[in-house]
């Protein structure tokens, strides 16, 4: 299960929709799962988010710039370590053995790089802008509302819970052929 954005600050009075996603290796149904969301109260002490990010500063804005020979790099190590990751995660679930499975741990760290078009023959790359700096204001017994503060009612875990349910379909397809000649089709063709 994955979220987008997985972090983020929200002002007092808006809204910002997430996005859920469900995937698996093999077919899945999740009759009802709990998962947790995990709430901080925070002062802002960036003044260029509180001025620049309307709903709250979250991890899917980004910046597009020229990729470098390091980004690159980052990109290349971060795709083969998934891969590897996969792999091993397959064998494992393939095998049936779940302390396998368990051995892995998690998949690598999301990058904070994607690869991004081509444009007047440079690459670019997407960047994940930095979460702004912020002073936890969770552990305050006294709430206060000031204009770049949160004020929140939370659990003593300062977590909600979030009831799910889902299905997930899976579908692996592949071809021994390198070359498959498609006849030419017209848009509208009936």
């Amino acid at each position: 299960i994955s979220f987008k954005p997985m972090i983020g600050h929200l002002y007092p009075n808006k809204r910002k929709e997430i996005l859920l996603t469900l995937t698996s290796l093999k077919q899945l149904k999740l009759e009802q799962i709990f998962l947790y969301a995990k709430l901080k109260r925070i002062e802002l002490t960036d003044l260029y988010a509180i001025n620049n990010f309307e709903n709250g500063w979250d991890d899917s804005y980004s910046i597009s710039r020229v990729a470098t020979e390091e980004d690159n790099a980052i990109l290349y190590n971060y795709q083969t370590n998934l891969q590897e990751y996969q792999t091993k995660y397959e064998q494992a679930v393939k095998s049936k053995n779940k302390k396998a499975i368990q051995a892995l741990g998690n998949p690598p760290e999301p990058c904070k790089l994607k690869l991004g078009e081509v444009e007047n023959n440079q690459q670019l790359v997407y960047e994940t802008i930095e979460e702004p700096k912020y002073t936890d204001l969770s552990n305050e017994i006294e709430s206060t509302n000031t204009k770049n503060s949160i004020s929140v009612p939370l659990s003593q875990t300062n977590q909600i819970v979030l009831p799910c349910f889902g299905a997930a379909d899976y579908i692996k397809v592949s071809c021994n052929s390198s070359i498959i000649d498609f006849p030419n089709t017209y848009l509208y063709q009936s």
